[in-house]
C-alpha cells in the first residue's frame, strides 16, 4: 500500500492501542460535555467500554500516531439490530484536521436508486450535501454515499480510465452513475 504524508489510515483497534485510546477518550469523558459516561470512570473501565465485545472499534492513524478512534455497534436487539450506533473521538491536537471526517460512515450502493434514496432521506432530515458523494446529516456526521460502479471505475487498472472517472466524480455533489458512464 502506498503511504502518503498526512494520510489518515483506519484500522481495527487492538488491545495494544489501549494507552493511545485512553489518551483520546479520557479527557473527553472527564470533561463530561459530549458523552454521558461517568466522568469519574477509571481508565480500565473506560477503555473496556470503548473496546467492548458488543462493538467493532477502530483507530485512525496519521504519520504513525493514533489521532482518533470510533466504534460501531447495534443500537437495539431483535428487530432494531439493523440500526447502528457509533461513538467518535479525536485527540485534542488533531481537532480541526479532518480526522473525524476520515472516520465517517461510508455506504457503498449497488444501484443509483439506493444512492438516491440515502440522499433523499438524509436531506429530508436536515442534512446538507457537500461534494464528491459526501453529505453531512443533521447531527453533523459525514456520510460518503457512492455507487459501487464509482469504486470499480476509479480503481480501473487503466490509469486513463481511472483518471477520467476521478475527474468526473470531483465535479459532482451527489454521485450520478449515468454521468460517470458518459464522462469517463
Amino acid at each position: 500500500m502506498t503511504s502518503y504524508p498526512n494520510a489518515v489510515h483506519i484500522r481495527p483497534a487492538e488491545f495494544k492501542d489501549s494507552a493511545a485510546i485512553w489518551g483520546i477518550i479520557g479527557p473527553t469523558i472527564r470533561a463530561g460535555e459530549t458523552y454521558t459516561l461517568d466522568r469519574d470512570m477509571s481508565e480500565a473501565a473506560a477503555v473496556g467500554y470503548w473496546l467492548g465485545a458488543d462493538r467493532e472499534t477502530f483507530v485512525a492513524e496519521q504519520d504513525g500516531e493514533i489521532v482518533g478512534t470510533y466504534y460501531i455497534r447495534a443500537n437495539q436487539q431483535g428487530g432494531g439490530r439493523h440500526i447502528c450506533n457509533c461513538g467518535y473521538m479525536v485527540s485534542a491536537k488533531a481537532t480541526g484536521r479532518g480526522i473525524a471526517r476520515a472516520m465517517s460512515i461510508a455506504v457503498l450502493c449497488e444501484t443509483q436508486e439506493q444512492v438516491d434514496e440515502y440522499w433523499r432521506k438524509i436531506v429530508a432530515a436536515g442534512g446538507k450535501p457537500v461534494a464528491c458523494g459526501w453529505i453531512t446529516d443533521h447531527f453533523g456526521v459525514s456520510w460518503q454515499i457512492d455507487p459501487k460502479m464509482l469504486i470499480d471505475m476509479i480503481t480501473d487498472p487503466d490509469p486513463v480510465k481511472a483518471g477520467k472517472a476521478m475527474v468526473a466524480m470531483m465535479q459532482m455533489v451527489k454521485i450520478e452513475s449515468s454521468k460517470l458512464q458518459i464522462e469517463s
